[in-house]
């Protein structure tokens, strides 16, 4: 050791050509190796304690568990079906008309009463005649002179005593006195207004000593309504599904109900609402329906092929499409779009589906498309 010393002291005096103080610094070289000798082991052991420490692994995330809903479904499958199409009309008596005098003149008489029942060709109104009858007599007088002139003038011809040319004129005169009789003889005839048909009077608009303008003045309204017509409207698309003495269910707000046949449709639609007027004859001998009620029609259309559902299945989707929640072959919930076409109490009838289909009638509210559910089915439908 000591030599080490000795050979490290002229190594050192030889390098760095320090002779003074050379014994302090080399006791100073010996801290520092013991310093740094000291600090190598330390970070050694601490190097050691971390490779020899157990790691813990990193946790696992949690995994969620996900609820799988149960529903019960319900085997539908197409079958015929009548379908009814509704629609509202008006009523109206089958015979309506104003009544009007074809001359002027002053009201006479006033036979009937509003609302009294008449027959075709009774007196309801009569006018003042003196005119009338003056104008008759007249024309018939004129008349029976021109015939009397014709008869001489014909036998004149006939004896050569008389021009054919006289005898032509005389014949227009008469034929012009006939036309003339004619006509007062209509005037005189027409002081008298008569109903036109079986009714009954349904207002009367004139008072006694008023005078009236022919072809004017609506004097009374006279109505048939032992028959009923109702007009309504048809759709386009349904002109095909009826026919002409179809029968046809009429139902009225007060809850009467009738039958009724299908007499008129039209053949050209309207402009505008592209549907066809018809017309449904209604009997009405009970007189219960009134002028102008509003009535509900029902009309039987072609069998089609349909599902028929509890109205509680039905479902919307995201854009407010009606249709049905089902199972499809991969067991997965597919909602189908489906089209309404009648009901019947709590069941509806749908179409636009396939012929088969398993129906989600219960929870079908807690399920979306593409959801895998737990399926009960109802064996009892």
């Amino acid at each position: 050791m000591e030599f080490l010393q000795n050979s490290s002291k002229q190594v050192l005096k030889l390098q760095y050509g320090f002779p003074k103080d050379f014994n302090i610094m080399l006791k100073f070289s010996k801290k520092s190796h013991y310093l740094a000798l000291i600090i190598i082991i330390t970070s050694s052991l601490w190097i050691s304690s971390g490779l020899l420490k157990k790691r813990t692994p990193p946790q696992a995330m949690p995994i969620e568990s996900k609820v799988i809903n149960s529903v019960t479904t319900n085997i539908s499958a197409i079958t015929n079906h009548q379908k009814k199409y509704k629609i509202y009309g008006s009523a109206k008596a089958h015979k309506i008309i104003s009544l009007k005098s074809e001359i002027n003149g002053k009201v006479n008489n006033i036979y009937k009463n509003e609302g009294d029942i008449v027959k075709a060709g009774e007196v309801i109104f009569t006018l003042e005649p003196k005119q009338y009858k003056a104008e008759y007599a007249e024309a018939k007088a004129h008349y029976s002179s021109k015939k009397t002139t014709l008869k001489t003038t014909k036998e004149l011809y006939k004896k050569g005593l008389s021009a054919k040319t006289i005898l032509a004129n005389h014949q227009a005169d008469f034929k012009a006195a006939e036309a003339k009789l004619e006509s007062a003889k209509i005037k005189l005839d027409n002081t008298e207004i008569l109903a036109a048909f079986d009714g009954k009077i349904e207002e009367i608009n004139i008072e006694t000593g008023e005078i009236i303008e022919g072809y004017r003045t609506e004097m009374a309204t006279l109505v048939n309504d032992n028959k009923i017509l109702v007009h309504g409207f048809l759709a386009e698309k349904l002109i095909s599904d009826v026919n002409l003495i179809e029968k046809i269910e009429v139902e009225f707000f007060s809850g009467l109900k009738k039958q009724a046949i299908l007499n008129y449709i039209s053949a050209t639609s309207d402009a505008i609402t592209k549907t066809y007027k018809i017309e449904v004859l209604v009997e009405n001998n009970d007189n219960l329906i009134k002028d102008g009620m509003t009535v509900e029609l029902s009309f039987t259309l072609k069998k089609i092929k349909a599902h028929k559902i509890s109205s509680s299945a039905l479902s919307l989707d995201d854009n407010g499409n009606i249709g049905v929640k089902i199972i499809n072959h991969n067991n997965l919930v597919e909602f189908l779009p489906a089209t309404i076409i009648g009901e019947e109490g709590e069941y509806i009838w749908l179409t636009d589906l396939p012929d088969v289909i398993e129906i989600i009638t219960i929870g079908h509210g807690f399920v979306r498309n593409g959801d895998q559910v737990l399926v009960r089915r109802d064996e009892r439908n």
